[in-house]
């Protein structure tokens, strides 16, 4: 379950849930959850849309308190029909989209959609979301959910001793896939000389190993903080933030139709034909930066295709 809260400190709300069912996933839904039985994997999609045209009061929330509303809509889900009793929600499409370096201390443990290019990505890795521990004292074990990146150890609560790494039980505890990107602002929208601005990502479960450097996507999570350390592990007085992620699209770019008039064409042809061409497209090529000739002719040829080869 990606973001529920572990610790078992959120209830359902019948309400909430009863209305979310009957405004939002009865009316949109239904007929998805029936095909879903084939699905390839347990993401089920909502659009966010959906959600703020049928239950507004809802949707205001979710951007508030994301994390105790999205339990409540991953609740409904699951209680609608067993066929999605494992589903992982995830809600794309999410409004008021912003830029990373327009994030601010408001925004801590909101709602947040961005976009941007993915600069970085780690591997993907197993993560634990509850430990289970053998105590080799008494064989007890003991259950211990994981409610962030640093690990938790804890004690036998019968005879004491702490309980350390060797003495966790693999086949009880439970694992989800773990990964990080780290994604970078658009160059075109970043003023001239300011740097781009980035910022980590973590996701779970399903939608890890799918992004590669250079895809443009829009990711929405929740915004928290985490607190690094200096020297002799003090803690910073400025936190670093990161995007808890439970979505992430692809973006698709649009690329401007090109009209060619017949003015145009003729001029191309002139300049096909003309002796000089590749000296001229060669001085087109950095014209602020003298010299490089070879260098500029070599972009030039790498811009148009070569002969077939068999």
């Amino acid at each position: 379950m990606t973001f529920v809260d572990i610790t078992n400190s959120i209830a359902a709300d019948e309400l909430i849930v009863n209305e979310f069912q009957e405004s939002v996933i009865q009316p949109h839904y239904a007929h998805d959850i029936v095909s879903f039985e084939d699905a390839i994997d347990d993401t089920f999609y909502m659009q966010w849309t959906n959600i703020d045209n049928s239950y507004p009061e809802f949707a205001a929330d979710l951007i508030d308190q994301p994390t105790k509303f999205y339990y409540q809509a991953e609740y409904a889900l699951r209680e609608f029909d067993p066929i999605v009793e494992n589903a992982e929600l995830r809600i794309i499409g999410c409004p008021d989209q912003t830029s990373i370096r327009d994030l601010r201390a408001k925004d801590i443990n909101t709602l947040v959609s961005i976009d941007g290019i993915i600069s970085k990505v780690t591997e993907v890795k197993p993560e634990f979301t509850v430990t289970v521990f053998q105590c080799e004292e008494d064989g007890q074990e003991v259950s211990v959910f994981q409610t962030d990146e640093s690990f938790t150890n804890t004690t036998c609560p019968d005879c004491g001793p702490e309980l350390s790494e060797s003495q966790i039980s693999y086949t009880e505890s439970s694992l989800l896939n773990y990964q990080k990107v780290q994604m970078q602002e658009t160059p075109e929208n970043v003023l001239g000389g300011d740097n781009l601005q980035a910022i980590d990502i973590t996701l779970i479960g399903d939608i890890t190993g799918n992004f590669s450097p250079g895809d443009r996507v829009v990711a929405t999570g929740i915004l928290r903080e985490n607190m690094s350390t200096v020297g002799n592990n003090q803690k910073r007085s400025i936190p670093d933030t990161y995007v808890q992620g439970f979505s992430l699209t692809k973006e698709q770019q649009e690329f401007e139709e090109l009209i060619i008039t017949d003015s145009d064409e003729t001029r191309i042809e002139e300049l096909a034909n003309s002796y000089d061409i590749y000296e001229r497209l060669s001085e087109s090529i950095a014209s602020s930066i003298y010299g490089y000739e070879y260098e500029k002719l070599a972009l030039v040829l790498q811009l148009f295709s070569g002969v077939t080869k068999v």
